[in-house]
Parts: C-alpha cells; sequence; structure tokens
C-alpha cells in the first residue's frame, strides 16, 4: 500500500524517506488539502509526488542531459531503475526480475556511476524528473 508523508518542514523535508519500499511521496503540513489529494492521487498511481520547492532543489541537471544519460543504460538497468522507481525493494526487484540479489545491487551500483546518483532516493527523483523531461519534449498534437 502506497504512503504519503505528511511533515512538518517546509520547503525542504528529510528526504531519506522517500525511497523506502511503500512511501511514494511527502506533503508539507502547511500546504492546502488540495495538495494532500494530489499527492494521495499520484501515489495512488504508482507515481511520487514531492514539493515544488523538493523538485526544484533535488532537480540540477538539465532534461537532454539525464535522457541522454538515461538512454545509455542497458536494458537490464533500465528496468532495475524503473522498479526502483517504483517503490520495490531490491529484494521484490530480484524477485521480479528472476535475478540475484546481487545482480540488482550490481545494477543499482552502475546506474548510480552512470547518473552521479547519491543514494537510491535521488534515482528515484532521477527516473520522474527523466519521465516528466520526456512528456515536456513530446510533440503536442
Amino acid at each position: 500500500m502506497p504512503v504519503v508523508l505528511i511533515v512538518d518542514q517546509h520547503p525542504a523535508p528529510d528526504l531519506s524517506v522517500i525511497g523506502t519500499p511503500g512511501v511514494r511521496g511527502v506533503v508539507v503540513s502547511s500546504d492546502p488539502p488540495e495538495t494532500l489529494a494530489l499527492g494521495i492521487m499520484a501515489a495512488a498511481s504508482h507515481g511520487v509526488w514531492l514539493p515544488e520547492a523538493v523538485w526544484e532543489q533535488v532537480s540540477q541537471r538539465p532534461g537532454p542531459e539525464l535522457l541522454a544519460t538515461l538512454d545509455s543504460l542497458t536494458a537490464a538497468e533500465t528496468e532495475t531503475l524503473r522498479l526502483v522507481a517504483r517503490g520495490l525493494s531490491y529484494r521484490e526487484i530480484a524477485r521480479v526480475r528472476h535475478v540475484q540479489l546481487s545482480t540488482v545491487k550490481y545494477h543499482v551500483g552502475n546506474i548510480r556511476l552512470k547518473t552521479g546518483a547519491s543514494n537510491r532516493q535521488h534515482l528515484i527523483i532521477l527516473a520522474h524528473e527523466a519521465a516528466a523531461a520526456r512528456i515536456a519534449a513530446a510533440p503536442r498534437t
């Protein structure tokens, strides 16, 4: 079941909880009720919800550069990143991908090296930032 945390800090809550299996979002208690509703809807649809100030704080890389980096990942690394971004634990990823836990850790290490991500939480943010950049770059019809 996805979890959305309500925190008191603003604008930059402790992000160490993002990436914990099940935690899909953070909402600041002083935000309007509509923001909480958006966070819950995002979490329920397997997305991630963070306050705008937090996205700005952690999203340091330009979209095209990030996309090029992610496009250089192997198929196995891409699938591993997709599952990390969904909030699965390494053990769950190993089970879904039918590989050893050590293989998942190896792939995550490679992804971190290629992307410059400092930790699992940063990987999740980069994956969602990349998805947003792809949407923004898509032609409008």
